[in-house]
């Protein structure tokens, strides 16, 4: 063999080495989703492209999302997103969560058009989601693996410099916890994890109202804000700098 075909050898070693490494990553981020658990994901699907067309509200869309996926056994849900697969490529930033888009095929295997968009989330030890809210849209954490500390709290008013907020849940989110956002309620959240690594399922439903803004997220002091009575806070706004500052590790 001369030089330019061992050459052109080599080349297309690699080229294979790196299709191949391609197409077990895109497979594991598609996962092998078992056929018995397909209806959640369609239930999924159909519940969020309800809540996009107007049919359902956001606070109907968090307990309907709840109670699909409290019917899935958080074992079976593990296999069929292939979390082992997963888990093993996470990245765990310094600083807030990763995050890395599922995609489910179907019967033929072509990718599923979905009205949500499906992540894996992750989150190492003392590393936080700082308290921001949202607006225009819908979300929901559910854990697979790990403990964090979950905060949610009800926006109740907006001025350019302050929120008025009321805290509405705290919990420890173990594995097959549900917690969720919409715009009716819990609508700022804040993450702080307990254990070595977090994994969570996370769904969005982005600019469920086509015609209105959607925007970043609106970050909040809840710790530095003051009691006005009734349960809620004056809490400052943040900008992105000054709350990972305060609230970027646990």
């Amino acid at each position: 063999m001369n030089r330019r075909a061992a050459a052109g050898s080599g080349l297309k070693l690699l080229l294979l080495a790196g299709l191949w490494r391609y197409s077990a990553a895109a497979h594991a981020v598609q996962g092998s989703l078992k056929w018995s658990l397909r209806p959640w994901l369609v239930q999924l699907d159909e519940a969020s492209a309800a809540l996009a067309s107007g049919a359902m509200t956001g606070s109907a869309w968090q307990d309907e999302v709840a109670r699909v996926l409290g019917r899935v056994e958080p074992a079976d849900f593990l296999k069929s997103i292939d979390f082992e697969a997963l888990a093993a490529r996470a990245s765990f930033p310094a600083r807030g969560e990763g995050m890395e888009r599922l995609y489910f095929p179907d019967e033929q295997g072509k990718l599923q058009p979905l009205r949500f968009r499906p992540y894996l989330f992750t989150l190492r030890k003392d590393t936080a989601v700082v308290p921001h809210g949202h607006h225009n849209m819908a979300t929901l954490h559910m854990t697979l693996a790990g403990q964090a500390r979950v905060r949610h709290f009800d926006r109740l008013e907006s001025t350019g410099s302050h929120m008025l907020i009321r805290p509405s849940s705290d919990v420890v989110a173990g594995p097959g916890n549900v917690t969720s956002v919409s715009d009716e309620r819990h609508n700022i959240h804040w993450f702080q994890a307990l254990s070595e690594q977090v994994f969570m399922f996370n769904v969005g439903v982005y600019q469920v109202a086509p015609q209105q803004p959607f925007g970043e997220r609106d970050y909040v002091d809840p710790l530095g804000g003051v009691e006005v009575g009734g349960g809620a806070i004056r809490a400052p706004r943040l900008d992105r700098v000054a709350a990972y500052a305060k609230y970027g590790h646990a």
